[in-house]
């Protein structure tokens, strides 16, 4: 009996052992037929959809920005959430010191958007809370990049700004701020 139970138990170990062998197997066998079908199952070309960044950048430029644009300094204000020399300075700032927001070819050779778009379209995103396709129609960009706007410009004002403006108030800073809020404890 006792050799019974030992031929039993090298025949249970034996077959564990093949069944592991035929089941690694298997496994892998499936995985890499599974990768080549992935591979093999035609996609969906990407469509291409034409966004004149030029014509974006030059619209928004003579909206907000020329020497005479059309709305007027305090709808730009209101518009960027900021004065226009404020704004400039931090465009300025970021197209200097940030790779991101210069102006590049793509891989087609076609220039991208220009620092101008990248900064306005994270501002309204910021300033609007809206959804990151609202500024495809007026600044000819995508949601996709919008998105990677909104989160390298965030960066790049905290890395080069914090200094400046992401600090507590002195006591000048918050008499000009009530004053300006109209606050009636502060003389005019």
């Amino acid at each position: 009996m006792s050799n019974e139970s030992s031929n039993n138990s090298s025949y249970s170990s034996s077959n564990s052992s093949n069944i592991r062998i035929m089941m690694d197997g298997f496994i892998m066998s499936d995985l890499i037929e599974f990768f080549q079908m992935i591979h093999q199952v035609p996609r969906v070309p990407r469509t291409l959809v034409e966004r004149d960044h030029e014509d974006g950048h030059n619209r928004l430029w003579s909206d907000y920005f020329s020497n005479q644009p059309i709305y007027l300094p305090n709808l730009s204000h209101r518009r960027f959430c900021m004065r226009k020399h404020v704004f400039l300075h931090k465009l300025q700032t970021l197209e200097e010191r940030h790779q991101f927001f210069q102006q590049r070819p793509d891989a087609a050779g076609r220039l991208g958007a220009s620092a101008l778009q990248k900064c306005t379209a994270a501002l309204r995103l910021l300033a609007y809370g809206g959804v990151a396709d609202s500024v495809d129609d007026y600044l000819h960009i995508s949601a996709y990049l919008v998105r990677n706007y909104l989160q390298h410009f965030v960066e790049g004002v905290v890395s080069y700004f914090c200094d400046e403006y992401l600090r507590r108030p002195n006591e000048e800073n918050l008499v000009k701020l009530l004053r300006d809020g109209g606050h009636p404890s502060v003389p005019a």
